[in-house]
């Protein structure tokens, strides 16, 4: 009987460790799910997430007037301020066919 107890408890350890796999996979499923409507852009943004993502697209440095500004379009783009540090600021304005115009 003492061999019949030990076969119990290795069938039990086997089924509890089946389902932590089922679990992990399931899991991991869920996550690849929550990554694919990411990538998509149909879950929500936060405004940090939002912030990121303008700051991905390219941009390059212009100056009009005296001013440098950085803009990601000379022909249609939007104009960004150009801050203290050199690092790229809020839109200004923007380039219509050419012109700059700002807000």
């Amino acid at each position: 009987m003492a061999s019949r107890g030990w076969g119990e408890r290795r069938k039990k350890e086997e089924e509890e460790e089946e389902e932590e796999e089922e679990q992990e996979e399931q899991e991991q499923e869920e996550e690849e799910e929550q990554e694919e409507v990411e990538d998509r852009g149909l879950g929500e943004t936060s405004p940090e997430e939002a912030d990121a993502e303008e700051e991905d697209e390219e941009v390059f440095e212009v100056t009009i007037g005296d001013s440098v500004y950085y803009t990601t379009n000379e022909t249609n783009g939007e104009i960004y301020e150009c801050t203290i540090d050199g690092d790229v600021g809020d839109v200004v304005g923007n380039y219509e066919n050419g012109s700059p115009k700002f807000t």
